[in-house]
């Protein structure tokens, strides 16, 4: 596993942050009918938004999961909305030619 370790923790903490930050970009772009080409920021644009948005939303969403009571149920039931956000987003960006 130690070989694989980097390649994996880089695509998990850098690059799907990233991607999600490029698909949210690309929805909005479809949704005010701009194109994705001329309104690109650039790849560290996008890696940098994603690091500042993606993992702490992640990180205070799975913390208030982690807890005890109704703040954790209403947690958990949000970290779950938010990953089939996210992967819906991501196939969508990913097939879709709106916004492109």
């Amino acid at each position: 596993m130690g070989f694989f370790l980097f390649p994996v923790l880089a695509f998990v903490l850098w690059e799907l942050p990233s991607m999600v930050a490029m698909a949210v970009h690309k929805l909005i772009c479809a949704l005010t009918g701009h194109s994705f080409e001329q309104r690109f920021l650039g790849v560290w644009a996008y890696r940098l938004l994603g690091m500042l948005t993606f993992w702490p939303l992640i990180m205070v969403t799975g913390g208030v999961a982690a807890g005890t009571g109704p703040s954790a149920a209403f947690g958990r039931l949000v970290l779950i909305i938010e990953a089939t956000a996210t992967v819906v987003l991501l196939l969508w960006a990913r097939l879709s030619s709106r916004g492109a």
